[in-house]
């Protein structure tokens, strides 16, 4: 697929030209629950970009408002297996600022869902 996606599938289940940020979930071909996923931002339509620099895997959209999105990011223990994180989300809200998308909140660590 062409486009801001690459070689990502599209899950536009999220998406809504008529709002102010909306989004894509971009998922690899033939994908598992632990392969990588990214979140791909619109304002209007038009891309504005991803979520992260690095796809991850293990969250999910927990909210639309306005123009703010609220991902939940999976928490994980060491040892905690892929499928089973046994901390609480790490919840990060992006928030649309008349310019670019800025997240309010930090996104998990590196070797969280990574």
């Amino acid at each position: 697929m062409s486009g801001p996606y690459g070689h990502w599938v599209p899950e536009t289940g999220f998406y809504d030209p008529g709002r102010p940020l909306s989004v894509v979930v971009g998922m690899t071909p033939g994908a598992s629950s632990t392969s990588p996923e990214q979140v791909f931002f619109f304002h209007f339509g038009r891309y504005v970009g991803p979520a992260t620099s690095q796809p991850r895997f293990a969250f999910t959209i927990a909210g639309i408002t306005g123009d703010t999105v609220t991902v939940a990011y999976s928490h994980y223990q060491p040892g905690d297996a892929d499928c089973c994180p046994s901390l609480p989300d790490y919840i990060v809200r992006f928030h649309w600022t008349g310019k670019a998308v800025t997240p309010l909140g930090q996104a998990p660590p590196p070797d969280q869902g990574m």
